[in-house]
């Protein structure tokens, strides 16, 4: 009978689905503070390291081949300023453009359009799209996203589904409450209001009214407890490399280095969970041209996620 009970619990387990974890894999180190990670169809096998300080570095195969651009002596770095940001142009594999975010020389904000030649960023082709007054040197923004229908977005923190559309924002508190928003692909375009400084969170913040736009309550919310102090916004995972992750929307927290990963079912987070890895210094999250996920830090290095 015990042999029985045995035989029928290991069968069980067989049965019993399981949950495949995750891991990071060491993909590039060496470069300086990155601030984000980009890439373009037009190149499948770079991948494009922005650093803080002014730089865009292209890597090959976890190795860093050269600078695309140079652009140290227009910058201000250091704390929340720098070189945030480089989207390139749907159609860059015939007009080359692309274009980067960074804080200028007096702390203000810029988007700039610029054309390379023979895969490098040419400096003497730069048009200003974008020119705001900052009266701070934090919570500048400045991350850069082409939607499906080509148009630019200028935020901080957020991503787009490759498969659908659908916008993520990884939306930085003030005081205790970090948030994930969500926008479905077929509300995109009618103005949405996230609630600061009205709500931090789901939390009241202020008397502040509401400003115009219809109120979204945010998706996912973690106070800064364990250590947290600020939301780094990701990417859902459309690649074909690790088949767990696929259609989970990654992202985690600066200071404590947790990774989170959930589901938007009906327009809810659901399945929500804490991955077992930690990435100290997390500053970003990027796709290359297949859709494979990567993290960057403040200290120079990339992750890829792995099985």
């Amino acid at each position: 009978m015990a042999e029985m009970v045995a035989t029928l619990l290991a069968a069980a387990a067989l049965l019993a689905p399981q949950q495949h974890q995750l891991s990071l894999q060491p993909y590039a180190s060496g470069l300086g503070a990155l601030t984000a990670i980009a890439s373009t169809p037009a190149e499948p096998n770079r991948l494009y390291a922005v650093e803080q300080a002014g730089r865009i570095q292209y890597l090959i195969n976890g190795r860093v081949r050269g600078t695309f651009i140079d652009l140290r002596d227009r910058i201000t770095s250091g704390g929340e300023q720098g070189l945030l940001s480089v989207a390139f142009h749907p159609n860059y594999r015939r007009n080359h453009r692309f274009y980067v975010d960074y804080t200028d020389r007096q702390g203000n904000t810029r988007v700039v359009e610029f054309r390379s030649r023979n895969g490098t960023g040419l400096k003497s082709t730069a048009r200003q799209l974008l020119f705001v007054r900052q009266p701070y040197a934090n919570h500048n923004g400045g991350e850069l996203q082409f939607d499906r229908h080509g148009l630019l977005y200028v935020g901080m923190g957020d991503g787009f589904d490759r498969a659908n559309g659908d916008l993520y924002v990884g939306d930085v508190g003030q005081g205790e409450w970090e948030e994930i928003d969500y926008r479905p692909a077929a509300a995109i375009g009618r103005l949405a209001n996230y609630g600061w400084r009205t709500y931090e969170g789901r939390a009241r913040y202020s008397n502040t009214p509401l400003g115009p736009g219809q109120g979204v309550a945010p998706v996912y919310v973690f106070s800064h407890a364990d250590n947290n102090c600020s939301v780094t916004g990701g990417y859902v995972y459309r690649g074909r490399g690790v088949a767990a992750a696929v259609g989970r929307y990654f992202f985690g927290d600066y200071c404590s280095g947790t990774i989170w990963s959930l589901r938007i079912q009906n327009g809810a987070a659901a399945d929500v969970r804490r991955e077992p890895f930690r990435v100290a210094s997390l500053t970003s999250f990027g796709e290359d041209a297949a859709g494979e996920l990567y993290m960057a830090t403040g200290d120079g290095r990339i992750y890829k996620l792995g099985g």
